[in-house]
């Protein structure tokens, strides 16, 4: 019997005969490689009725050649552990504390002359993987990738909490890129629709209170804002170009309708409505900085027996997101992540991206 199979004897799991199709966002493969539904079946005897409710319920069939072998439907993101709600984070304002947004990733490319400068975003999805702009990674290809970043000028991030009292994160954390992969579409269009791109990473990462991935919008797992929630944030250090910050900020981004877009826009500005979002910042937030290729996130809500709020990927930064009075209400074009969702899991499965 195999060692998969002898944990489910211990924990008092009765295997089904049948199997269930696995969804979207799950791969099935055996039960041995599926690290969150072995922690659950390595509990034995202290694992609850719901936790083997949990195990019988994701069998999606048996392994080829081996009857004792149980397969499962594992999740291909860490939903039970995105974008977690953040107590201490200051709404209504640009100031960012640490971890505010652990998701968020600083991409590092090789200057001219050797030496590592930074210049995009992106948007840490898995332990492995990020999202960022299809722009950000041809032709100009990241090497490294900075997480649990906060103030580029300090060794390690700290903010006020309370009087006399300091939050501190661990120092950021640089992890070689392995491979980036373009939407195949982006090539095909000049108007910078499918504007997206996955960066792997050469080691997979733990997550902890300043490294933490954001929430795919997966459908019916992750509500994203509905259409009247128009309020969504974009975090950035911005471009020297327009005078980015040391420190990473915030600022809240109304969405437009396709219609107001197209009011804004120059007319020769063409949008596609399905794969594209615009926005321009609020009353509120008109000095935030977003960078290329970063997160443009909104309240959202994770629906299953753990339904609790988080926030998750509603676009990614075509260009920087605001800046300050200097695009005169014309709005920023972004890509929106939804969409591209399938795809997204698609690559993860191929890759054999699995929690």
């Amino acid at each position: 019997m195999t060692t998969a199979a002898v944990l489910l004897v211990v924990a008092g799991v009765c295997v089904a005969v049948g199997a269930r199709p696995c969804e979207q966002h799950e791969k099935c493969v055996a039960l041995a490689v599926c690290p969150s539904l072995r922690r659950l079946a390595a509990k034995g005897t202290a694992l609850d009725a719901d936790g083997k409710a949990a195990l019988r319920a994701a069998q999606c069939g048996w392994a080829a050649g081996d009857a004792a072998m149980p397969e499962v439907c594992c999740p291909l993101l860490p939903l039970d552990e995105c974008a977690l709600p953040n107590p201490d984070r200051l709404l209504f304002s640009t100031t960012v504390r640490v971890f505010e947004a652990p998701w968020v990733v600083r991409l590092a490319y090789r200057s001219g002359k050797g030496s590592l400068e930074f210049g995009c975003s992106a948007s840490l999805v898995t332990d492995l993987y990020l999202v960022t702009a299809a722009h950000c990674v041809v032709p100009r290809t990241p090497v490294s990738a900075r997480l649990g970043e906060l103030d580029t000028g300090t060794e390690q991030d700290c903010s006020d909490v309370a009087q006399d009292q300091l939050l501190c994160a661990a120092p950021a954390l640089d992890v070689a890129v392995d491979t980036v992969i373009e939407h195949p579409g982006h090539a095909e269009h000049a108007d910078g629709r499918n504007d997206i791109a996955l960066v792997r990473l050469r080691r997979a990462v733990s997550f902890t209170d300043d490294v933490r991935p954001v929430c795919l919008p997966v459908d019916g797992v992750v509500v994203p804002p509905t259409r009247g929630h128009r309020f969504l944030v974009a975090h950035g250090w911005g471009t020297q170009a327009n005078n980015g910050s040391a420190v990473m900020t915030k600022g809240q981004l109304v969405a437009l309708t396709l219609e107001e877009c197209a009011t804004r826009l120059p007319a020769a500005r063409r949008v596609d409505a399905a794969l594209q979002q615009c926005t321009v910042p609020s009353h509120r937030s008109n000095a935030c900085r977003g960078d290329p290729g970063g997160p443009l996130t909104g309240a959202s809500v994770l629906t299953g027996s753990d339904s609790r709020a988080v926030e998750s990927l509603v676009g990614v930064l075509s260009s920087e997101a605001c800046d300050i009075g200097a695009n005169d209400g014309v709005p920023t074009v972004s890509t929106r992540v939804a969409p591209f969702v399938p795809w997204i899991l698609a690559r993860l499965a191929e890759n054999g991206s699995v929690h």
